[in-house]
């Protein structure tokens, strides 16, 4: 019977050791969920900016690529004036 209640001293000393490693391992679960949260935003805002980044410079080239066809068409056919082929001299 002196066994018996030495064991469950023992095992008592042990859960107590058992729940304190898991108080502790539960710490650091969420220390490391804050972590992971504030990264998974921080690489999102990240990709946003990436993507405005390279909408703007699509949006820029084709705006480019809109003025100089405007510009050229519009040097080529006002410089000349439009051709009217009934107004011919005989």
């Amino acid at each position: 019977m002196l066994d018996n209640l030495n064991k469950a001293e023992e095992r008592t000393g042990k859960l107590g050791e058992l729940e304190n490693r898991a108080d502790e391992l539960l710490k650091q679960g969420q220390g490391f969920a804050k972590t992971a949260a504030k990264v998974k935003r921080k690489k999102q805002w990240e990709n946003i900016k990436l993507k405005v980044l390279i909408g703007g410079m699509i949006s820029v080239v084709i705006v480019v690529i809109i003025l100089v066809a405007v510009l050229t068409n519009t040097d080529s056919t006002g410089s000349e004036g439009p051709k009217d082929s009934t107004t011919q001299a005989p």
